[in-house]
């Protein structure tokens, strides 16, 4: 199974992270302990496209852990979706953070203040969602050009990109 995003946890720096864009489960690794097998496997409840997207588009191609809180944890979907785990609740997503099904996020990233989710997509849309509401507030793409997009790097000279087109949801 190839890839997509190995990540540390911030929270307990012995646990590592995996995902890969043929899967729709995140495997967790304790790195204290020789083994190959995973110490935990999250995964993808039943979905709002559920059944609308192809078994090609179940996977999870990027993931974030909240730096201050060790048992949440954010994938990014190819299904149209960033999805939350809460590791005290449930091997399953508890939140899911939606775009258009079509869409097929490529990266996640958190705000420093851990309530603003960020999105990319292969079509180069970033999309915004406020943790504490749940929707997307906002969808940004250059009108120069629009290429995938692998990764987000969020910065606070994202205001002074001229090229940026904001869209209000």
């Amino acid at each position: 199974m190839p890839l997509c995003a190995v990540r540390w946890n911030p929270g307990n720096q012995d646990e590592i992270v995996c995902s890969s864009s043929q899967t729709d489960k995140v495997l967790l690794f304790d790195i204290g302990y020789v083994s190959s097998a995973p110490t935990e496997v999250l995964q993808k409840g039943k979905t709002k496209f559920h059944g609308l997207c192809s078994e090609s588009r179940k996977g999870l191609t990027d993931l974030a852990f909240t730096p201050d809180d060790k048992s949440r944890l954010f994938a990014s979907g190819l299904d149209g979706a960033v999805y939350m785990w809460d590791r005290r609740l449930s091997k399953t997503h508890c939140v899911e953070l939606t775009a258009l099904p079509e869409s097929q996020f490529t990266s996640v990233k958190l705000n420093m203040d851990n309530r603003t989710v960020f999105g990319a997509t292969r079509n180069g849309t970033i999309h915004v969602w406020d943790t504490r509401g749940g929707r997307a507030s906002a969808a940004f793409q250059s009108h120069n050009e629009v290429q995938p997009l692998s990764s987000v790097k969020i910065s606070t000279l994202l205001g002074k990109i001229a090229s940026l087109k904001v869209f209000e949801r």
